[in-house]
């Protein structure tokens, strides 16, 4: 359930709710120019698993991230954004309530854009607190979406991309755990996933991410291109010049 006013005043009390590396920046229901605008302010929760290398996208990899960061996106790509954030403002009560009333034992709290007060530039859209010491995270899919997750999502098999989104959102805020709660909207079935906190882990992203910045979008300097983990995408967006029968160097 979600918490009222008496109960977040007796419970911030006894420290149910607080982010001891983070401060929260922008409100959940800030304007979303606001939300579009700090994008480029640092590394997000959904470019975690991208710089990890663990992004099935084709437009998942590094230099995307970078463009990201460096660029302004065009008006297709705004409009786009801006409908994945309507959709997802709209669904996020729904899933919300699916997840309270499958765990009624488990109290939330909604949140905002919080930031890392040991390093600025790593940023967190937290959903909600849980008031177990954790955070949760509510997504949406389809019978379609989850034939990319893991043959054994049904047994505690987190997909990649959604467990380093909450990896990295434990690496900002300091909680000691992370609910990644997806509803299959065709099916209506929900599934929660429940990531630890494991300090080594978060450590080696708090290098990758602090260093990419570094190296990467404060020096304008786009990463080198892997040509292990290479996309179509990227390679149309590096050489747009080059020809067709050039850009189409995978079929995979």
């Amino acid at each position: 359930m979600s918490t009222d006013f008496a109960d977040f005043t007796e419970q911030t009390a006894l420290g149910l709710w607080k982010c001891p590396d983070s401060q929260l920046i922008l409100p959940a229901d800030a304007p979303r120019p606001e939300w579009l605008g700090m994008r480029k302010a640092g590394i997000g929760g959904s470019d975690a698993a991208a710089l990890m290398g663990d992004n099935h996208y084709d437009d998942g990899t590094p230099f995307f991230v970078w463009l990201d960061k460096t660029s302004d996106p065009d008006p297709d790509e705004n409009e786009k954004r801006n409908n994945a954030m309507e959709r997802g403002s709209m669904m996020e009560p729904i899933v919300r309530a699916k997840f309270e009333a499958k765990h009624p034992e488990i109290k939330t709290r909604r949140q905002g854009l919080h930031r890392s007060r040991k390093h600025p530039i790593l940023l967190a859209s937290v959903d909600c607190l849980t008031d177990d010491g954790g955070g949760a995270e509510f997504k949406t899919a389809t019978s379609f979406s989850i034939k990319a997750w893991p043959e054994d999502w049904r047994d505690g098999a987190c997909p990649p991309l959604y467990a380093w989104q909450a990896k990295h959102y434990m690496l900002v805020t300091g909680r000691s755990h992370w609910y990644v709660v997806a509803l299959i909207i065709d099916t209506w079935e929900l599934v929660v996933w429940v990531i630890e906190r494991d300090e080594q882990e978060l450590e080696l992203l708090q290098v990758v991410e602090t260093e990419f910045w570094a190296t990467h979008v404060e020096t304008g300097i786009a990463p080198d291109i892997d040509w292990d983990h290479y996309t179509n995408a990227e390679v149309n967006a590096r050489f747009p010049e080059a020809t067709e029968g050039v850009l189409k160097l995978r079929s995979d």
